[in-house]
């Protein structure tokens, strides 16, 4: 894979949209939870619906784990 000099300086903004993707999740669940509790909407559609959070959930944590890995193999590279 070629190295791209521009992806280093592209890092800090993927923190912040992988920040603003994990506060966005944390609202659902609440949001999930408070659909639940309140409106009495059945809980296995709640369930399916937290299922498809967690998958979310997962992805980021991919590209977290990416991210680090990136940076780590960056800083070797001097």
């Amino acid at each position: 894979m070629p190295d791209d000099p521009v992806a280093p300086r592209r890092l800090p903004a993927l923190h912040r949209q992988l920040h603003r993707q994990s506060v966005v999740e944390r609202q659902i669940r609440r949001e999930a939870d408070h659909v639940t509790r309140r409106v009495g909407i059945d809980s296995r559609l709640v369930n399916v619906f937290r299922e498809c959070v967690d998958v979310g959930h997962y992805a980021l944590r991919a590209l977290r784990s990416l991210i680090v890995f990136k940076n780590h193999d960056s800083a070797n590279d001097f």
